[in-house]
């Protein structure tokens, strides 16, 4: 039934062209602004080549039900460190007319992700804040060699999530189309610890062809602390994500 709404909602909007629950931020009620971020981790360790790293930082304005889509400079603003970005920039705004949603992005990429301190300016006819954390990238440790092989070696990963409560979530797949059986892409293994080593005896996981394989590593924070100055309400959310790929001789 979902679906069905949403594939009606798509067409109306395809139709008007219009930017279904889109308005300018000079029509809204500073009351009732609503402010969603989603702040994603990306590490990806693709053996020999160096380990790259990308922080994306999306923020989306809602009220009255209908997205926000700013018309001049400054007025909305992210800090990250000591630098700020004005998001009415094109560089880190999107507008989709489809299906009517404006969101700013920022993307950030191989740098050393500690922990840091972020703002959020929304500037109209008053001045709105949020104040937050952007927490430490996971680390990770693997025992992953170019000739590891699931048949003949154990899988040992060790990692450190600086934020608590988490919830963690580990998926073995391979980097193929085939499979030795529908187990193989299947595998995986959530735990709520701060700190955790998992290991993965041999033959647990089906033989990796000559393609490879990829590790994923996710982890999900429960809470998450901030300073809201004037937001009717406040959603953030945040993941990290680690990719590892390698290949078996």
């Amino acid at each position: 039934m979902r679906d069905k709404y949403l594939g009606i909602f798509s067409v109306v909007c395809l139709l008007t062209l219009s930017g279904c629950g889109v308005k300018d931020v000079s029509e809204a009620n500073t009351d009732g602004v609503k402010i969603s971020v989603s702040i994603k981790h990306h590490q990806e360790n693709d053996y020999p080549e160096p380990v790259s790293q990308q922080l994306e930082v999306s923020i989306s304005l809602n009220e009255d039900d209908k997205y926000l889509n700013t018309n001049s400079n400054n007025q909305l603003t992210l800090t990250i460190g000591e630098t700020t970005y004005d998001l009415n920039n094109i560089a880190y705004k999107h507008r989709d007319t489809l299906f009517g949603y404006v969101h700013y992005k920022v993307n950030l990429s191989d740098q050393d992700f500690e922990e840091v301190g972020a703002n959020i300016v929304f500037n109209t006819s008053e001045r709105l804040s949020l104040d937050f954390k952007i927490p430490k990238i996971l680390s990770i440790e693997t025992n992953l060699q170019p000739n590891y092989s699931p048949d003949n070696d154990n899988l040992v990963i060790d990692w450190h999530n600086q934020i608590t409560p988490s919830e963690t979530l580990i998926r073995l797949s391979q980097n193929s189309a085939t499979y030795e059986s529908p187990a193989c892409s299947k595998y995986t293994f959530e735990s709520t610890q701060e700190i955790y080593t998992h290991r993965i005896d041999a033959g647990t996981i089906c033989k990796l062809d000559d393609l490879g394989g990829v590790l994923y590593f996710t982890s999900t924070p429960v809470d998450f602390d901030y300073i809201n100055d004037g937001f009717k309400a406040v959603n953030i959310t945040h993941q990290q994500f680690y990719q590892e790929k390698y290949v078996t001789n």
